[in-house]
């Protein structure tokens, strides 16, 4: 799962190497989420930074500049079907990703409180209550993150907002390696987890060393988001959505495959594990689950949040 927040920033800087020293997070106190308790949503939501497709629960989580939303992947849609908040956090979510049975977010504490400004790396369970700091507290702002896992292996990615650099964890986020500096919107962990696909104002680049060194990816779309996932076949595929708003697969990072112009712009959007894929913006939540052929509506993002107990 991906999710941009930040404008692209002019080309690749650079494929100079860094120090790929390793950053070990520690637990620390959990996020206290009490004093937000009476901040309400927003009555529409202002920006998306990321949409997660969980096809087992049946649901689409959407990550806002106020917390997490939560819309039923089976619902018909229509112009009165609003979102539900989930969880408890309140903050700016500008990235996150679900790993296993959690969620790992990234971004910015609620309004007053007294937490760092960048959060690093908080980490909840699927309720998305009880949120506690991971790793990386007050260090690190990713704008984009993504997950795979390919047998007992996985792979985290994350850019970091305030540097541009590209950092990864093998470990589930507890600890992070360093890579290079470059001005990407978004990226993405092809399937068989050996490359990260990133997005830059020059078109896609690609890295096979854990971000360290960057090389374009020749006849490539000029792509400004991408995602993982899943075509209809249970193939693992990496997704992208270019600047005229039309949807790509590719199997490697490689060699892209139009699939046809989207019928919104989205601000982000996600794949599921069984071929569903949802884009969203500021108004909308739509899904496809024929590859991108048809779209329908699943949840108007215009309408006032509904608070769900439990």
């Amino acid at each position: 799962m991906t999710a941009g927040g930040s404008s692209l920033r002019g080309s690749l800087l650079g494929v100079a190497m860094f120090g790929s020293s390793l950053l070990v997070g520690c637990t620390v106190a959990a996020v206290d989420t009490d004093a937000t308790d009476a901040q309400p949503m927003p009555v529409a939501v202002s920006h998306v930074h990321g949409v997660d497709v969980d096809d087992g629960r049946e649901r689409v989580v959407i990550a806002t500049h106020h917390g997490l939303l939560s819309v039923d992947l089976l619902a018909a849609g229509g112009p009165s079907s609003p979102p539900a908040v989930l969880g408890d956090y309140r903050g700016d979510v500008m990235s996150f990703v679900r790993v296993d049975n959690r969620f790992l977010l990234s971004g910015h504490p609620p309004a007053g409180s007294d937490e760092p400004a960048n959060v690093g790396i908080l980490e909840a369970d699927l309720d998305a209550r009880d949120w506690h700091a991971l790793a990386l507290s007050g260090v690190v702002d990713f704008h984009a993150m993504s997950h795979m896992t390919e047998g007992e292996s996985s792979l985290t990615a994350g850019i970091d907002s305030a540097t541009g650099r590209v950092m990864t964890s093998n470990d589930g986020g507890v600890s992070w390696h360093q890579g290079a500096t470059i001005a990407a919107r978004d990226l993405a962990i092809e399937p068989s987890i050996i490359s990260i696909v990133a997005t830059t104002e020059d078109g896609p680049v690609i890295s096979d060393d854990l971000g360290q060194t960057w090389q374009s990816i020749e006849r490539a779309p000029l792509l400004v988001l991408v995602e993982a996932g899943f075509d209809t076949d249970s193939q693992r595929r990496v997704f992208g959505v270019d600047v005229h708003g039309a949807l790509h697969v590719s199997p490697d990072g490689l060699e892209w495959q139009s699939l046809g112009v989207l019928p919104i712009q989205p601000d982000a959007f996600g794949v599921g594990e069984s071929g569903t894929i949802v884009i969203v913006n500021t108004q909308s939540v739509m899904k496809s689950r024929d590859g991108g052929q048809s779209w329908s509506q699943i949840a108007d993002l215009s309408l006032p949040a509904v608070s769900v107990e439990g």
